[in-house]
């Protein structure tokens, strides 16, 4: 009878310390992306602006452009579905020739700049971008968007010094 409630006591000491083990190791899941922002969980309401600068690559290429209300929903839900895995190296992420940025200016006064192409810039840190193939062409329409309200007007500084033969009849 002592033998069996050993063996019993020695199994539930066994079974516990197996079941605790496990549930320690459960919650050291690895965290492979230690950014600044979770992009799961940024909601629309938080951000008061975003801004798209960067560069054509020609003569006075560079530009700048503030999302309007619409796109920035549209980002932002964009934003949501960005996965990050490891950190890498800045130096071999900015040899990838990413040259657009987001700057996210949230209502607590943060800023975040973000740096979308291969590798994924978040401030000064870059990380592996794991779904770029399915949400890369999305970032290719918001990376093109520039302000075209000057280019719609017209040029009126130019006078006509001639005049037509049916005027002058």
């Amino acid at each position: 009878m002592f033998k069996t409630k050993c063996k019993k006591a020695v199994s539930k000491m066994i079974l516990s310390f197996i079941l605790i083990t496990l549930t320690l190791l459960s919650g050291c899941q690895k965290n492979t992306t230690h950014s600044a922002i979770e992009f799961g969980t940024i909601d629309v309401s938080e951000i008061d602006k975003i801004e798209l600068s960067g560069t054509t690559g020609g003569k006075d290429g560079n530009f700048s452009y503030t999302l309007s209300d619409q796109e920035k929903k549209e980002f932002v839900h964009l934003l949501n579905q960005v996965e990050l895995g490891d950190e890498v190296d800045k130096n071999q992420a900015l040899s990838s020739g990413a040259v657009t940025y987001y700057k996210l200016y949230f209502q607590g006064k943060d800023v975040v700049t973000l740096c979308p192409g291969h590798y994924f810039g978040v401030d000064e840190k870059y990380y592996e971008f794991v779904n770029f193939e399915e949400l890369w062409d999305e970032f290719i329409t918001f990376n093109s968007k520039q302000d075209t309200s000057q280019q719609d007007k017209w040029d009126c500084s130019v006078t006509c010094a001639e005049t037509s033969e049916t005027n002058n009849l």
